[in-house]
């Protein structure tokens, strides 16, 4: 995967975080109800590790 799709990806991630805080605060006023649904947290989190650690290793870094 090319550091440019990484960051595609992630800006886009970004973007539905934002939205979903956006919903959070609709939520707190009432303005709309919550809809929960499964998510692969591990894999999620693999991938943001995997973008880590090349940023790291340009760098010169040791990602732990």
């Amino acid at each position: 995967m090319s550091y440019l799709q990484i960051v595609r990806r992630n800006a886009h991630r970004l973007l539905k975080l934002i939205n979903t805080l956006l919903q959070f605060s609709n939520i707190e006023t009432d303005q709309l109800k919550p809809h929960y649904r499964e998510a692969n947290i591990v894999e999620y989190t693999q991938e943001l590790a995997s973008y880590f650690k090349n940023i790291a290793k340009k760098l010169g870094l040791v990602y732990i």
